[in-house]
């Protein structure tokens, strides 16, 4: 589910008012100026993040780094973690809350993100929107969409790549996984 379609969902459980409290960002992929890693959380932050896995069986997919597991994980304006786990999670899927995460694990997120250069401006993983992101075939790949300062970013990235971008989002999916009580 993208971004937009997430907060269409959220507007017509909760009422307008928590998403314009909330400050949900609509907007599409923008480019956005570098953020730093000492900036605050902002106050529109919401996290999507959905990893795609070649494998279906249940017994291999327990067995693999938590990075490497098909999961679905969603941190909303209000800090609300939802996720996900096993073969087939999708885009389009709306996980379950899972619990309500403080300031500073919201904190470490956003400094996460904001040092794994995700946010840079020509950023070589961008993708125009979640919703134009395609599962591959192979490998592992996870479609990342972050909303901060009325702007959302979205990008896919093959997580068995290997490279800086690659263990930054890793590092990313494993402390959603851990946050959402997924065992090592």
């Amino acid at each position: 589910m993208s971004l937009s379609s997430l907060c269409r969902r959220v507007v017509m459980t909760l009422g307008a008012g928590f998403v314009l409290a909330g400050g949900f960002a609509l907007g599409s992929c923008a480019s956005t100026p570098s953020v730093g890693a000492g900036d605050a959380v902002p106050g529109d932050l919401a996290i999507s993040v959905t990893v795609y896995s070649e494998y279906d069986d249940q017994e291999l997919i327990a067995r693999l780094e938590r990075w490497r597991r098909p999961g679905r994980y969603i941190v909303e304006p209000d800090w609300l973690l939802r996720s996900a786990g096993g073969a087939g999670v999708e885009e389009s899927e709306f996980p379950p809350g899972i619990r309500q995460l403080d300031r500073a694990q919201v904190e470490r997120l956003w400094r996460a993100i904001a040092q794994s250069g995700l946010l840079r401006e020509g950023h070589p993983d961008a993708i125009a929107s979640e919703q134009t992101a395609t599962p591959p075939a192979i490998g592992t790949t996870a479609i990342v969409a972050i909303s901060h300062n009325g702007t959302t970013d979205a990008r896919r990235v093959a997580l068995d790549a290997g490279n800086a971008d690659a263990q930054a989002v890793a590092g990313l999916v494993d402390q959603l996984a851990a946050l959402s009580w997924i065992r090592e």
